[in-house]
């Protein structure tokens, strides 16, 4: 959490995501999107990428059972003050004027396709904040 809050100051950007096959982690300012609506970019690309894993579509149906690794990584981050949202997967905080987030990942325990799931997943949560920036705007 600390590289990448270093790497997007660094950069200078506004967000800085990190994904693995256990979770996705993400560190944006504060103010174009809530943080309600960053998890549910980040579960978007969750979803999407385990959907295209377990059935070689990432429009098809997720699995249900949530990475194990994943969510012991969420509860590390909830000792460190993170609150858990999003019906139990998933969590927040917001402090420093940043906004962190972590959203475990879905396991497919048969995986039909495995390359291309990363790009998937940004893909699908960039998608989905750029509707959400554009909702705000209006």
């Amino acid at each position: 959490m600390q590289k990448a809050a270093g790497l997007r100051e660094h950069l200078g950007i506004f967000r800085a995501s990190v994904h693995t096959r256990d979770y996705i982690l993400s560190i944006m300012e504060e103010g174009k999107i809530s943080a309600k609506e960053e998890l549910l970019s980040l579960q978007r690309g969750a979803d999407a990428a385990a959907a295209l894993a377990a059935t070689g579509s990432a429009k098809g149906m997720p699995p249900v059972e949530v990475n194990p690794m994943g969510l012991e990584a969420q509860r590390e981050f909830c000792q460190k003050g993170a609150i858990a949202a999003n019906g139990g997967r998933g969590a927040t905080i917001q402090r420093n004027g940043l906004v962190v987030s972590l959203m475990p990942s879905l396991l497919a325990r048969e995986p039909r396709i495995t390359v291309g799931l990363g790009d998937t997943a940004t893909a699908a949560t960039f998608y989905q904040e750029l509707k959400a920036i554009k909702k705000s705007r209006n």
